[in-house]
């Protein structure tokens, strides 16, 4: 290309960055123009199509290509095929001179271009006949002194600018150069001080142009090593740091690639290192206790916990309960302290107490560590306690109910001597006769005979006697229905449940597992779900007869693991015992880096005039390659607030604004996400803030004519609503808008008419739960 060509274009894409219009974001899919390629010899005549691709109506287009070499000349746009054939005004700017085209499309009564994938039109050219062979590069931009690249759709919505596939003339049979394609421009590593070195990550070189790409590399630092360190295209470079006489800290190096002959010489990809002291890993000895103490008697023994640090580091802990007979020696220190856990059971009855010690070092990688803590307090007697308090159970003819626990407790002092009898005889135990000492527990096996019963519904007691308990005796009722047909039969399916999780965050968020309960009897079979850990939920928990039933996780706040559960599907009658099935949820880490997402960019927030204040509404950021990732926050102006600004990928998280002070009509910011941990950010995410007004349809701040304007051509043309919200056109409070408004506010501006009336529209758009003004106290 001539020097005066290069010049003109630089100057010319100038133009382009200074006088574009910003435009709103394509709506759905990406709308698209794709430019062919054409294989021609020098002297050839030959079309280049420009194919369409748009998910919504299109009114109006305006589109500006440049060619970069003089050695063709466009003839003329040709719109035979054309999508746009139906439409009248379609005015065209060459100018050869320039290499440039501007086509335009301007619908005005015909129907808009439809959805589809289409040929807008046809770019007719003339290569010239000593035209060298060579690669002719057809780009878009601006094209001046008026010519935006964009689609407009109409129905009072902004502009876009469609994605642009370039399109290539190639004369003759040239040969590009090499071109690098490399795999990442960038590679983290991490480890411990003292520790092994990391594992080594490779990146790959590619060719993406012609001929051939032989590379070499070259870096600085004496830690880095890159094997092969030069190579002929295709590659893959392995990348090893060597941590060995490193300490603490973060290193970085870059590896720059270069072959002359490449178009893109040279490429880099920057190597960062972070080598951390290893955190401290606390350690309780032992971590749970059991003090036993009789009521009005002496304390129960001082029992002693060590804390000790696993890890690396200076472990600093602090120690914290919240119930006051339990007390400790030391409620801070270092590792290998003892500390004494005191209880004192004064002026406490009996029954049992609960507590629970929580060690904490913010510097420990598995801070906090708890401690459970359990007091029972017997009474100086035996005291009976029966679980459960009633039997309700099926059989049929040759079927009697299966076999069932009774649990006895005794919760009381001493020991509790006790015997097992039913009133009719139906039952047996096993054994009917024994002891508990104070606080155990004991569960007897029931055996039900029910041969000699007839058909229907036949009542028992159960009756625990022992003459030295204070409550003696107790009574445990007993329901057998003898069913003379088909009996309620539970089946669960499968078993196990497996839920495999990233740690910290999954994405696509983690999908319940179904489980399967089922009557395979018959008459109706009530069940109800029982499970013990608090990071697994099932939903529904209870159901008659056949049912699939949900299995969840929240792993939030769990470490690294396997966690295993049983959910016990117990009917209230059935011929056969509750099922149980384990539920095994495996915590892994994610060593894929963090991709930051933010599902939502967009937020708007509406106030009256007369009604400025504050709110807030969520804001979600993601981890999309799953796993841990630390964000943080930064706004652009002083009435936007993100809260908190910084954090991890499962905080709750708040955009506020704050409209005091600002002025009528669209206020616009903005706020960026970004992560020191994901391969991409920042994200940016826009905020538009309104203060509107009765009349001022097109929230420019101002109510006058072109307000009349504007609500004119959305009764009559099909203009865009008034904004924010259609009421703001709603001059004569009818709660419609139509053409008495503009007539109403043409009579306020010129006939000193009225003003726009004005009536409470209902709440604001997005109700505060947790409000911008109050982080502000």
């Amino acid at each position: 290309m001539h020097r005066k060509h290069i010049a003109l274009l630089v100057a010319l894409a100038a133009a382009f960055i200074l006088t574009v219009p910003s435009h709103a974001q394509d709506p759905g899919a990406l709308d698209t123009i794709q430019v062919g390629v054409a294989n021609v010899d020098a002297g050839d005549h030959f079309p280049v199509p420009i194919r369409m691709f748009n998910d919504e109506t299109v009114e109006a287009i305006s589109l500006g290509f440049w060619w970069n070499d003089p050695d063709v000349f466009l003839d003329s746009v040709s719109w035979i095929g054309s999508n746009a054939i139906h439409i009248s005004t379609r005015p065209i700017g060459i100018d050869n001179v320039n290499f440039s085209v501007l086509i335009g499309v301007i619908k005005i009564f015909e129907a808009p271009i439809q959805p589809g994938d289409s040929l807008l039109a046809t770019l007719w050219f003339t290569a010239d006949g000593g035209a060298v062979d060579q690669i002719i590069l057809i780009d878009s931009g601006f094209v001046p002194p008026a010519g935006t690249w964009k689609f407009n759709i109409g129905g009072g919505a902004a502009s876009f600018g469609p994605q642009y596939i370039e399109g290539k003339i190639i004369i003759g049979d040239p040969q590009p150069p090499p071109e690098f394609v490399v795999s990442t421009g960038a590679l983290d590593f991490e480890a411990f001080e003292g520790g092994p070195d990391p594992t080594p990550q490779t990146f790959s070189i590619i060719n993406g142009g012609g001929q051939t790409l032989n590379w070499t590399a070259a870096w600085n630092s004496s830690w880095l090593n890159v094997s092969p360190p030069t190579g002929t295209a295709p590659s893959t470079v392995t990348v090893s740091p060597d941590i060995s006489a490193l300490p603490a800290g973060a290193y970085e190096d870059t590896i720059t690639l270069t072959d002359p002959n490449a178009t893109n010489s040279p490429q880099q990809v920057v190597v960062t290192l972070d080598v951390i002291v290893p955190p401290p890993i606390i350690e309780l000895v032992p971590d749970n206790f059991t003090f036993l103490a009789q009521q009005d008697s002496a304390n129960p023994a001082i029992q002693s916990m060590q804390i000790n640090d696993n890890g690396s580091g200076a472990l600093s802990w602090t120690a914290a309960n919240s119930e006051a007979w339990l007390t400790l020696s030391a409620y801070s220190g270092t590792a290998g302290a003892s500390v004494d856990l005191m209880v004192d059971i004064t002026g406490m009855t009996f029954g049992t107490y609960f507590d629970t010690i929580v060690v904490t070092d913010p510097a420990a990688s598995n801070s906090p560590q708890r401690a459970p803590v359990e007091l029972t307090i017997v009474s100086g007697f035996p005291i009976i306690a029966l679980e459960p308090d009633s039997f309700y159970c099926a059989a049929t003819a040759g079927i009697d109910p299966y076999d069932r626990p009774i649990f006895i407790t005794n919760e009381g002092g001493d020991w509790l001597r006790y015997t097992i009898t039913s009133k009719k005889g139906w039952m047996s135990f096993t054994p009917n006769i024994d002891s508990v000492l104070a606080g155990e527990t004991v569960a007897p096996i029931v055996s039900f005979s029910t041969d000699p019963l007839n058909y229907g519904l036949r009542y028992d007691t159960i009756l625990v006697t022992a003459p030295s308990a204070l409550n003696s005796p107790q009574e445990i009722p007993v329901t057998i229905w003898k069913m003379e047909g088909n009996v309620p039969e539970l089946s669960v399916s499968p078993n196990p449940v497996v839920i495999n999780a990233w740690e910290c965050y999954n994405w696509p968020r983690l999908t319940p597992v179904p489980i399967t309960v089922e009557n395979i009897g018959g008459e109706f079979l009530n069940w109800t779900a029982y499970w013990d850990a608090p990071w697994l939920s099932i939903s529904p928990s209870t159901g008659v007869n056949d049912k699939t039933i949900y299995a969840s996780a929240s792993i939030i706040g769990m470490p690294i693991g396997t966690y295993i559960d049983t959910v016990a599907i117990v009917p209230e009658l059935s011929i056969n015992p509750p099922e149980s099935i384990e539920v095994v949820l495996t915590i892994s880490e994610q060593t894929l880096t963090p991709v930051l997402g933010v599902p939502k960019t967009y937020y708007r927030f509406i106030f009256k005039n007369k009604q400025v204040g504050t709110n807030e509404q969520p804001v979600d950021i993601v981890n999309l390659a799953s796993g841990c990732m630390d964000w943080y926050a930064t706004e652009n102006t002083t009435w936007l607030d993100v809260s908190p600004d910084s954090g991890g990928i499962n905080d709750d998280v708040w955009v506020g604004v704050n409209g005091f002070g600002l002025p009528l009509g669209k206020t616009s910011g903005s706020f960026e996400i970004n992560s020191n941990d994901a391969t991409n950010g920042p994200i940016e995410v826009d905020v538009d803030l309104y203060i509107w007004t009765f009349g001022d349809a097109n929230c420019d701040g101002q109510v006058d004519i072109e307000d009349v304007v504007y609500d004119l051509a959305y009764v009559f043309l099909g203009g865009p609503a008034p904004c924010p919200e259609i009421w703001v056109g709603d001059l004569n409070c009818s709660h419609t808008v139509d053409i008495d408004d503009a007539v109403y506010l043409i009579a306020w501006i010129f006939l000193h008419g009225p003003a726009p009336c004005d009536y409470d529209v209902g709440p604001p758009l997005a109700p505060a739960v947790h409000t911008f003004q109050d982080d502000m106290k």
